[in-house]
């Protein structure tokens, strides 16, 4: 949960923001609009990791995440310094991966477990070696 006030606050909601000020007329640099880009993501995947876990376990702790995650983002909307958004969103990381395992989520486009019945990979990969240690 508090995890998710960082990526808020370094989004910044992008509503009081007009080209590259800020609300208060201060020249954004880009490592602001990377850090917002981040946030941005980590919102987004927490609320799948959400629908994802409502939709596996159907018990409303899904539901109750989402809102969570809703509440937290909006109540640091209005920001935060950017060592706080960097803790945040650490957090966050560590949030969003227990809430893929609660709800038994594997992480879209993973490599892990993809091999058939028979042991060949599903993706189509051949071997397990570089082609240049090939003797």
């Amino acid at each position: 949960a508090e995890a998710l006030r960082g990526a808020a606050a370094a989004g910044g909601g992008g509503r009081a923001m007009r080209g590259a000020a800020g609300a208060g007329g201060e020249v954004l640099d880009l490592r602001y609009f990377v850090r917002r880009a981040k946030v941005l993501r980590q919102y987004r995947q927490l609320l799948c990791a959400a629908r994802a876990t409502e939709r596996a376990r159907g018990d409303g702790v899904g539901r109750d995440a989402a809102a969570q995650v809703r509440s937290e983002f909006r109540k640091y909307q209005a920001g935060v310094d950017r060592h706080m958004v960097a803790v945040l969103l650490r957090d966050g990381e560590r949030q969003l991966d227990a809430l893929r395992s609660l709800g038994g989520v594997q992480v879209p486009g993973s490599w892990k477990g993809s091999r058939d019945e028979d042991g060949a990979d599903e993706r189509g990969r051949v071997g397990n070696e570089w082609p240049w240690q090939r003797t």
